[in-house]
């Protein structure tokens, strides 16, 4: 916890069962865990946390003195998502761990930009696929509904609205409200290149914006150009 308290705001458990339970409540960006503790080892509280729904998607670290291949590949099958052997190098481990919290950034910020919705880019286990199918196909069902908003959404998807937030969030990097117009963002990029006839108020309506303006200053902040400029150049 010595390393990590001047770059992360850090929470430190005493064994697996602590771990687990701290890891669900906290939630996390990453989790670095011994193999070897009393109760629960790091392996089970591992395949634990990845069969969790509220915690699959959160990046776990193991640290072990075995070096055993199969005790790695073990490690590796229950989902860890990175593996270091002691005793370890301080600066290797920082660096280690910072990739896996920035490279999981860097594929949040990829999904929320690319047209398609392809939730295997960030989802990697079944638990989360499956939510982001089920969330983006309530999305669209709901694309031309103006009134869809974050209650809805959660009632929709049989989750609470903390529940809802803290998944998506944790998985996308986006809000729900975030989310909802990420896919009509993505919607009306397919209206700007195939519906020349449509205007891009009528393609707003189309996806569910209220407001032209708002969709107008939405898709910018997002692609870095207005509607006009990509249905121009694409």
């Amino acid at each position: 916890s010595g390393i990590f308290e001047p770059i992360y705001k850090v929470f430190t458990a005493v064994d697996g069962v602590d771990g687990f339970e701290k890891a669900s409540k906290h939630q996390p960006d990453i989790i670095l865990s011994d193999v070897m503790m009393p109760r629960m080892s790091g392996i089970e509280m591992c395949s634990k946390l990845k069969s969790n729904f509220d915690t699959s998607h959160i990046p776990i670290v193991l640290l072990t003195a075995k070096t055993a291949a199969d005790f790695v590949v073990q490690g590796l099958l229950t989902g860890a998502d990175d593996y270091v052997v002691k005793p370890f190098n301080i600066k290797v481990l920082i660096t280690r761990c910072n990739n896996l919290v920035n490279s999981r950034k860097a594929l949040q910020l990829r999904y929320a930009t690319q047209i398609d919705s392809e939730p295997q880019l960030i989802a990697t286990n079944s638990i989360d696929q499956q939510l982001l199918e089920k969330a983006t196909n309530i999305v669209e069902k709901n694309i031309d509904n103006a009134n869809f908003d974050v209650s809805i959404f959660a009632s929709e998807m049989w989750l609470s609205r903390t529940n809802l937030f803290q998944k998506l969030k944790g998985v996308t990097g986006q809000t729900p409200n975030d989310f909802i117009a990420n896919i009509r963002l993505k919607k009306s990029i397919h209206y700007l290149s195939h519906s020349p006839e449509l205007s891009i108020t009528d393609i707003a309506v189309l996806v569910g914006f209220s407001s032209t303006s708002y969709y107008i200053k939405k898709f910018h902040k997002l692609y870095g150009v207005t509607p006009s400029q990509y249905r121009k150049n694409p």
